[in-house]
């Protein structure tokens, strides 16, 4: 059986397409496990009328506002006992196989931590194409998973050891981006992440995203530029000190060697030391305009 783990939020425009689109899945058995985290718009009314219809529905009844990590989280400690687990976003549409084809990628894994992830058919708010999200260059890694999350929360499904692995170090919610770079980063440190690039879903792209897949050189730029202004409020920093926190004595040494120096070099110190860091730093992004960006702001991060 699978467990799929969905978060709704003022979701009522576009619900009913994905709840329908989770009953046309085929060759798998299931149950949709539902945390809302303080809808105002009619969502509660959608769910409860589904749950009342269909046995397999979970409505989770705590109902307070976490944020998006914080309710996925919330629902990965309270979901039961399932073979695969399954996040799902309350605005796309599935294909009919795509569980299906996540049990198939995922049983040589029973025994391993095991993240299974796949592309995504990029589509406007009417169901309307745009394009296929960008295919990743590099292979998923425990360096590329440091400074970049190439896993779309939607299309993630986990096996039972990669769930009980999650749940067994739950970070603070405050201090993680999102729950799928979370799951990307554990998973690449102490199991398999698996890139599927056939896609397996129509993933909306609208305002109402909590982030989306937003693409382009002039994008990073504009995000390199935020960075650069304002570094004690940009996330990873957070990330990377609450995952060193929770599984630091647990990494093996090359990658207790990769966070560290990383680490490092997120705090203001000499440019000698500062380049001297840079030339032992492993870490790559998807694209060699990406991992130059990267570079650049660990470059220019401030001198003590």
């Amino acid at each position: 059986m699978i467990a799929i783990l969905l978060s709704t939020y003022n979701g009522a425009r576009f619900l009913n397409e994905q709840l329908a689109s989770i009953h046309r899945q085929t060759g798998v058995d299931w149950q949709l496990w539902i945390r809302d985290d303080g809808s105002t718009d009619q969502t509660l009314s959608i769910l409860k009328n589904a749950v009342s219809q269909d046995p397999r529905l979970h409505l989770v009844s705590d109902q307070s506002n976490l944020g998006a990590a914080g309710s996925y989280l919330e629902l990965m400690s309270s979901v039961g006992d399932a073979e695969l687990y399954a996040f799902c976003d309350q605005d796309d549409v599935w294909d009919p196989d795509k569980l299906d084809r996540a049990k198939r990628a995922l049983s040589p894994y029973s025994e391993r931590p095991a993240l299974y992830c796949t592309r995504q058919r990029r589509v406007d708010s009417d169901l309307k194409p745009i394009g296929l999200s960008r295919l990743p260059k590099r292979a998923p890694s425990f360096a590329n998973a440091l400074v970049e999350n190439i896993v779309t929360g939607c299309t993630v499904v986990l096996n039972r050891p990669a769930l009980e692995l999650l749940r067994q170090r739950l970070p603070n919610p405050g201090q993680v981006i999102m729950h799928d770079w979370w799951g990307y980063l554990v998973i690449a440190a102490f199991g398999t992440v698996i890139y599927d690039p056939q896609p397996s879903l129509a993933y909306r792209q609208h305002d109402s995203n909590t982030f989306g897949d937003r693409q382009g050189v002039v994008y990073w730029w504009e995000r390199f530029k935020r960075v650069r202004v304002d570094w004690r409020n940009y996330p990873l920093p957070r990330q990377l000190e609450e995952f060193k926190r929770l599984w630091g004595e647990e990494l093996r040494p090359g990658q207790k060697q990769q966070l560290a120096t990383l680490l490092e070099l997120m705090q203001p110190q000499r440019f000698r030391d500062r380049l001297s860091r840079l030339l032992k730093l492993e870490v790559t992004r998807q694209t060699v305009v990406d991992t130059f960006l990267c570079y650049l702001m660990l470059t220019i991060r401030g001198y003590r």
